[in-house]
């Protein structure tokens, strides 16, 4: 028997009885209750309440005393998602995005850093599905109580948030925005809760180590070709052979992103040159008659960390400076991959890399390709798109939990072979920027939410 989805606008009513629901008359004939008595869901909170129709109701409405509503998170004027079915009636999915703690005071503007925005978005989309929606700190989930408190905002850009205690949700989208926050014992207890319980779905469980990507992809029938030789940098003799080979490599940390710790080895006809950024984060050059008298250097860079080498790929430049591309990739309602967004990022002159945070900046790839290699251009635009989704599908086949969305990063050499240069779980999404059209825009917020609603009916009602 199919569930019947409707939506319905909360009302409280103290003077109700307890755990009493009553449903306006379109609420009541589109969802089809028939009986008395129903378990409602609410996240992984559940009540029995009794059903009652009413006539002089508000006709789309779901009304429902003061300690229920409570119990739900919900408050007057929420428009929420219900389906009914025998004598079950769930509300929502509810939505939970897990970030960390901040240092930010819980209403202010940007109590979220960088992300704040992107978060409202999200929260908005969600809103608009009918979803019950809220941003969360792992530290803020009491797992004996079921109950967390999340923040909710008001739907004006640089409103005010709210905090509300929430059931834990049907479904958690890891936003934890640093790899030393999802490595606290309490982050990892809540992911590894998650993953074990069949009431909740997460997606995106956790950074991705750079060394475990490359292995494996490497002997991914579908995707091997695009990954460069890559190995664990082992030292002094391992950089002069790969020296000797490549003339130039890349050293790069396994848990690195945004370029940071990055350090670039070149042999030319006068030494060796080794470039890098200093602490204040400033693009360094250091030169030295041979790879022995700057080995030091390299040493104190690469400290206790563990770095991959690999070869220097030449990459296309315009105008000197080198270019590649970021493809955010996204799954949808059906679960399907879709391209959410592409463009190509240009490295600021002086740079090694093009990350946007270090000065890149980001440029319609079509133009780009168009000016550089115009009879080209459109061949290598198709195998970009092409090499993108076969990524996805890839580290999708790979994982042991659900990918919802990835930044991947691909680079064009100069005799037009592609080749991955990284995988980021946690794209950075900047809804902020003017230049981003408003179909990507709403895009990039509207498909994880989709993607939640998949997994939640996916993962708990699909075969019930």
């Amino acid at each position: 028997m199919p569930y019947w989805v409707y939506r319905v606008v909360i009302e409280i009513h103290p003077s109700l009885g307890s755990r009493r629901l009553i449903l306006g008359k379109a609420a009541a004939s589109a969802l089809k209750l028939t009986v008395d008595r129903v378990r409602v869901f609410a996240g992984t909170s559940s009540l029995i309440m009794t059903v009652d129709h009413c006539d002089s109701a508000s006709p789309n409405s779901l009304a429902m005393d003061s300690g229920s509503a409570a119990r739900f998170g919900l408050q007057t004027g929420d428009v929420v998602r219900v389906l009914a079915r025998r004598r079950q009636l769930r509300i929502g999915p509810y939505v939970g995005i897990m970030t960390a703690p901040t240092r930010f005071r819980a209403s202010s503007n940007r109590c979220y850093g960088r992300d704040t925005e992107y978060f409202r978005e999200l929260c908005l989309a969600g809103r608009r599905k009918g979803l019950v929606t809220y941003v969360f700190s792992y530290d803020a989930v009491d797992l004996s109580k079921g109950r967390l408190v999340g923040r909710v905002p008001e739907p004006k850009r640089n409103g005010r948030w709210y905090s509300r205690e929430f059931p834990l949700p049907n479904v958690i989208f890891n936003r934890i925005p640093a790899r030393t926050h999802e490595r606290s014992p309490l982050a990892r207890q809540l992911i590894e809760y998650a993953l074990r319980q069949e009431s909740m779905c997460l997606f995106n469980e956790g950074f991705m180590d750079k060394w475990s990507v490359y292995k494996q992809l490497s002997m991914h029938p579908e995707v091997r070709h695009l990954v460069p030789t890559t190995a664990v940098f082992r030292g002094l003799p391992m950089l002069k052979r790969w020296l000797r080979k490549y003339k130039s490599v890349y050293l790069k940390p396994t848990s690195g992103s945004l370029g940071e710790g990055i350090i670039v080895v070149q042999q030319t006809s006068r030494g060796v040159v080794c470039r890098y950024r200093n602490p204040r984060k400033r693009p360094v050059k250091e030169h030295a008659p041979h790879v022995d008298a700057i080995y030091g250097l390299i040493e104190q860079l690469v400290a206790n960390r563990r770095y991959l080498i690999q070869p220097d790929l030449n990459l296309l430049t315009v105008n000197g400076m080198p270019f590649d591309v970021r493809l955010l990739m996204q799954r949808n309602a059906t679960g399907k991959w879709c391209r959410t967004k592409m463009f190509a990022r240009v490295a600021r002159r002086g740079e090694f890399t093009s990350n946007i945070s270090r000065g890149g900046s980001g440029v319609p790839l079509d133009r780009l390709l168009e000016q550089v290699i115009p009879k080209k251009a459109e061949h290598v635009l198709d195998a970009v798109r092409e090499a993108g989704a076969a990524v996805a599908r890839a580290i999708e086949s790979l994982a042991g939990s659900p990918v919802g969305e990835l930044g991947i990063d691909i680079g064009i050499d100069r005799s037009l072979n592609l080749w991955l240069i990284e995988v980021n779980s946690k794209p950075h999404i900047d809804v902020t920027k003017p230049s981003t059209s408003e179909r990507v825009h709403q895009a990039s917020v509207r498909r994880p939410m989709e993607f939640a609603i998949y997994l939640h009916i996916k993962g708990r009602l699909g075969d019930r």
